[in-house]
């Protein structure tokens, strides 16, 4: 997955440093439903259109490419992924590094790179998109491919952050990588 240059989004009236936290409400500032539910195919698209970019199918080795030429943003998807699920993830995902890390250029496919904070941040961008939690944000721990899945090892807690520490649990999340 590649990232390149953005304006970063504008700062959060919440107040908090944390890039997440600002990039999760500037995205919900563009496109409302993200965080309330798991987003359908459909809405990927409507919240990269949201947020000014495009997306296309292409036949490609990669999983997703970000590009970022002057005009908008294009993420490009191999065409034979699993789009309701995989799909999703890879769309959110590409915006995330579009928006956490202007300037930068990563790639980082199938690597253990997949675990470093690009990545990470950008993962929790996807993981919201499919499965929204309220921050402290879930975090990917691992991923593994085998027999045309992705696993996800996902670390989350079902507190809000109030109070003590809270606790955190694991689980794995499993979607098919190709149709």
């Amino acid at each position: 997955m590649t990232s390149s240059a953005r304006k970063s989004p504008p700062s959060s009236s919440t107040g908090s440093s944390r890039p997440l936290d600002h990039v999760v409400a500037y995205i919900r500032s563009r496109f409302p439903r993200f965080g309330e539910y798991s987003l359908v195919w459909d809405e990927a698209l409507e919240l990269a259109e949201a947020l000014g970019a495009t997306v296309h199918l292409r036949a490609c080795r990669e999983d997703a490419i970000l590009l970022v030429p002057s005009d908008r943003p294009r993420i490009i998807l191999n065409e034979q992924l699993d789009l309701p699920t995989w799909g999703v993830f890879c769309v959110a995902h590409e915006l995330g590094h579009w928006l956490l890390h202007p300037g930068a250029r990563h790639y980082y496919l199938q690597s253990p790179g997949w675990l470093d904070k690009t990545e990470s941040q950008a993962n929790v961008i996807g993981l919201l998109a499919l499965w929204p939690r309220p921050a402290p944000y879930p975090r990917v721990l691992g991923i593994e491919e085998a027999d045309g899945l992705v696993h996800l090892n996902v670390a989350f807690t079902t507190s809000q952050g109030r109070g003590p520490a809270p606790r955190w649990r694991s689980r794995k999340l499993t979607m098919r990588r190709y149709r």
